[in-house]
């Protein structure tokens, strides 16, 4: 394991022999380190690496399986902009541009969609808490009809439809559900970062993301 250190505990694992100060140019000067964001990711454990590994394995060679496979996704949007970070260049000869952020941390908004080989489904809003019975209620209004487009229109039979492990995804009334519309489940492996599965038209959540914060912000003279 690389343990990751900042100045500080550099300097003070070497006894303050120099400064943190003195770490933090030596280490801008040099080719091989560089100053990033740390990002959050999912704890990944053994046992999911093994699951993902045989899932690669298996599904490897399955090319002509995919273009019957819907990946689906949902995000979060915040209206403040992404975790509510802004950046932008600025003239330093011009007063600071300040940006107000709305009361209660200035909303969110849950979307979800679907997308495969032969084009995606619509962007769903999801409103309020969602449980098995709103989820099924968006596969119906949004993936239902995106099916029988597949079906009718590219000869595609029989989908595999691709979701998270979300407990309102495993549950017996959504199982049951899905089951109903004939649909085939992929069995996606836990843990599997959302960065790998769905993209969207011009990018993915995160263009789009961006997006959604440029447009929502409210700037103050």
């Amino acid at each position: 394991m690389v343990k990751k250190y900042t100045s500080k505990r550099i300097s003070e694992a070497i006894n303050h022999i120099v400064k943190s100060s003195t770490v933090r140019k030596l280490l801008n000067s040099s080719r091989a380190a560089t100053w990033i964001e740390r990002k959050p990711a999912p704890a990944i454990k053994p046992h999911h690496k093994v699951a993902r590994a045989a899932f690669a394995a298996k599904f490897l060679s399955k090319t002509r399986m995919w273009r019957r496979a819907i990946f689906s996704d949902k995000k979060k949007f915040k209206l403040d902009g992404p975790d509510g970070y802004q950046y932008d260049w600025h003239d330093v000869r011009t007063d600071t541009e300040l940006y107000s952020k709305r009361v209660s941390g200035g909303g969110s908004v849950m979307v979800w969609a679907g997308m495969s080989a032969n084009g995606k489904t619509g962007i769903a809003i999801l409103e309020g808490r969602q449980d098995s019975a709103c989820y099924t209620q968006t596969l119906d209004n949004y993936l239902a009809s995106f099916i029988e487009n597949l079906r009718e229109n590219h000869g595609i039979r029989n989908p595999i439809f691709q979701q998270g492990n979300a407990s309102i995804h495993e549950s017996r009334f959504t199982k049951a559900h899905i089951e109903a519309m004939w649909i085939k489940k992929l069995k996606w492996p836990a843990k599997t970062p959302i960065s790998t599965r769905l993209r969207t038209e011009g990018g993915n959540w995160r263009s789009l993301c961006i997006k959604v914060g440029v447009n929502s912000t409210v700037t103050m003279s």
